[in-house]
């Protein structure tokens, strides 16, 4: 059941709605949709409400649709563009762009429904001429029709007799929506990062030819099913032994010290789990009273920062494993082929969502440096 209606959240924007010319209001809209807390059943319920709305008296559930769909692109680790909702003003009117961990770029067209859709050479003229802006004469962009329920055979048919057959891929939106459901099953049980690369693999033309990656899903579904027939396994062996499993990276969190779980609480309260080092120490500063253990009293400084580090090191380094941690130019970050783990793992433990208004006691402790300065 979707958190709340597409309906409430277009009515919530305000303004002249969902238009190409209304360009705030519909960067607010697909900020909205681009949040990686959404879940399956609230994309699927958004899709199903468009489909059932959309029509040319009410053309901004249409433009709803087409942003859905685009914004799915977060979910599997693209890097998403979002188009233009009527063409008209652009050169290259497609509904959406994804980019891949490898940098292949897939123009998305969107569509309600496979029928009426024109040719599908369309798609393919808006790949060529994106192609054609591009400075890389060696790279040609992909193409994915997004299309809801119906009968796919003629759409298949065209492309596969067509001149794109080889760069033009069909996906329905039930189908996203199960490949979403499928990436939330694979998590617990390799990095985030190689599931982003095989749920792209499988957008983009050819990667079918290697068995191995279909291989890697079904058995990552198997593991995740408690499926053990002929199978002695429990998580997927890492490509390399100092990688981490799951569950050998949340054994290790169980054994981190407060001021541990301190800082991969302020790592964790921003989406990227990255921070400059005053900002972590200010987070940390503000995360300390609620982290068990930790007391009250506690200094923490960028002194802190390294001592906290040294002591998650010396265990990774006896165990022989990677650093979860990373530091570059003065800025902390989780790895983040284990980010999503690690929130995982705070969360299961009780500690996210942080308690309290987190911005209102950082804005405090910045209020108190500034005093304290002067």
């Amino acid at each position: 059941m979707a958190r709340t209606s597409i309906i409430d959240v277009i009515a919530l924007l305000g303004g002249p709605g969902l238009d190409d010319s209304s360009e705030e209001t519909r960067d607010r809209f697909r900020a909205f949709l681009s949040q990686p807390k959404w879940s399956p059943d609230d994309l699927h319920a958004w899709l199903e409400e468009c489909v059932e709305l959309a029509s040319r008296a009410q053309p901004e559930f249409y433009f709803a649709l087409q942003d859905i769909v685009v914004s799915m692109g977060v979910h599997f680790g693209f890097e998403v563009e979002f188009g233009s909702y009527t063409g008209t003003a652009v050169p290259i009117p497609f509904d959406g762009k994804w980019q891949t961990l490898a940098g292949e770029e897939i123009l998305i067209e969107v569509k309600s429904s496979p029928w009426p859709l024109g040719s599908t050479n369309q798609l393919g003229q808006y790949m060529d001429a994106y192609d054609a802006t591009e400075t890389d004469d060696t790279q040609r962009s992909y193409g994915i029709y997004a299309i809801g329920n119906g009968d796919f055979t003629g759409v298949i048919e065209q492309i596969k007799g067509g001149e794109y057959r080889n760069r033009i891929k069909v996906v329905s939106f039930r189908d996203l929506i199960r490949l979403f459901s499928l990436r939330n099953l694979l998590k617990q049980q390799m990095p985030l990062r190689r599931i982003h690369e095989l749920m792209q693999n499988l957008m983009l033309p050819f990667e079918s030819v290697n068995i191995g990656s279909i291989l890697e899903i079904i058995q990552g579904v198997a593991v995740s099913s408690s499926v053990r027939e002929d199978m002695d396994i429990i998580d997927p062996e890492p490509t390399s032994s100092r990688e981490w499993r799951h569950s050998e990276l949340c054994e290790f969190l169980k054994e981190c010290q407060p001021n541990q779980v301190a800082l991969l609480l302020a790592l964790c309260s921003v989406p990227n789990c990255e921070l400059p080092g005053e900002e972590l120490v200010a987070r940390m500063r503000c995360i300390a009273p609620s982290v068990p253990g930790l007391p009250r009293d506690q200094v923490i400084s960028n002194k802190t920062i390294g001592g906290t580090r040294s002591g998650m090191s010396k265990r990774e380094q006896q165990l022989g494993k990677d650093g979860i941690l990373e530091s570059r130019n003065g800025r902390y970050l989780i790895r983040p082929e284990y980010c999503e783990w690690v929130v995982d793992w705070l969360r299961d433990e009780g500690y996210l969502p942080l308690k309290g208004n987190f911005d209102a006691r950082l804005q405090g402790i910045a209020q108190d440096r500034r005093t304290v300065s002067a």
